[in-house]
């Protein structure tokens, strides 16, 4: 399973003479190649921004979302809590079916 990440990683080390096998060793030319010819960090800095404000969000409206669930604030609150706490602990019960123990007895 592991076995292609690596493949990529180690090939990403070679000149494509060495990688055809015509010549040993790793190189360093290919990753220098990459960073000169293209805009490779500020890509990556603008992904960064960009999952970072994602984050942000969903952990701002999940907090949100939750405080507005909370089972004493609004009327009606409650049976949305239990709908979708039913669903989450219909999940863990699924991954444990009956007459198995997770715990040593």
């Amino acid at each position: 399973m592991l076995y292609p990440f690596f493949y990529m990683l180690h090939a990403s080390f070679q000149t494509q003479a060495q990688y055809q096998g015509t010549k040993s060793g790793l190189s360093l030319s290919t990753w220098s190649q990459l960073f000169h010819s293209q805009p490779i960090l500020r890509e990556l800095l603008n992904s960064m921004m960009v999952s970072t404000a994602s984050v942000v969000i969903v952990v701002v409206v999940a907090t949100a979302g939750g405080f507005a669930l909370a089972p004493d604030q609004i009327p009606g609150a409650k049976p949305a809590f239990l709908l979708v706490s039913r669903d989450v602990r219909a999940a863990a019960v699924d991954r444990h079916p009956r007459g198995t123990s997770t715990s040593a007895s």
